[in-house]
């Protein structure tokens, strides 16, 4: 899948891949594509092989939705890395050769969750929650960045993600980022991995 460019897929579906979800949705097929779509783009971003060199993109432009979990505003250490890491992600993305088009969401942006955008009559949302609650119902996939705190990620992004429904998340491949002052950092995949996959993202 990850080799197979969209101009190709729509043309030549691999075999197997489009009765996944046949004889539940009569759009299946194309809900079918658009996933593999997705997982295209993910996995080129992360893999440590350079595409840039191909004629042809590995996905359409996507909608990329950068989560940022940390609400810290002082350090050590200084200056708070949180920033420097979601810079980094965001250029990297902005590095292949499609051009992405970037959200970023930041925790320190929402207050502690009182109430869910999902709880509100439509209105009485709060702005800002539906100007977030748009761009994650709009993304095709997000990443999200978490610092180790006492060997778990930050509750800033687990804040952020709760004050929505699992389906602006369902079906969408996600990348998981996570750093730390310590040897730590890679422990946080498999929490963020847990609560990823429990709200139907699909981890790459």
């Amino acid at each position: 899948i990850f080799k197979l460019r969209s101009s190709k897929l729509q043309e030549h579906p691999p075999k197997g891949t489009i009765k996944i979800m046949q004889g539940r949705n009569p759009n299946s097929n194309v809900h079918t594509y658009t996933i593999i779509k997705r997982l295209a783009f993910m996995s080129s971003l992360i893999s440590i092989r350079n595409f840039s060199s191909s004629p042809q993109s590995f996905a359409d432009a996507l909608n990329v939705c950068i989560l940022v979990g940390s609400t810290r505003e002082d350090g050590p250490p200084r200056p708070i890395l949180a920033n420097r890491v979601a810079k980094f992600v965001e250029a990297s993305v902005k590095r292949r050769q499609t051009q992405h088009n970037i959200s970023i969401l930041d925790a320190k942006d929402l207050g502690l969750l009182e109430k869910p955008h999902f709880s509100y009559a439509k209105s009485q949302i709060p702005q800002d929650l539906e100007d977030m609650y748009q761009k994650l119902k709009e993304g095709d996939a997000y990443i999200t960045i978490t610092p180790e705190y006492n060997h778990a990620p930050c509750p800033g992004l687990l804040n952020l993600m709760n004050h929505f429904g699992s389906s602006v998340f369902s079906f969408k491949p996600s990348g998981i980022v996570s750093y730390s002052a310590g040897q730590w950092g890679g422990m946080l995949f498999c929490y963020c991995v847990q609560v990823l996959s429990t709200i139907g993202g699909n981890e790459v």
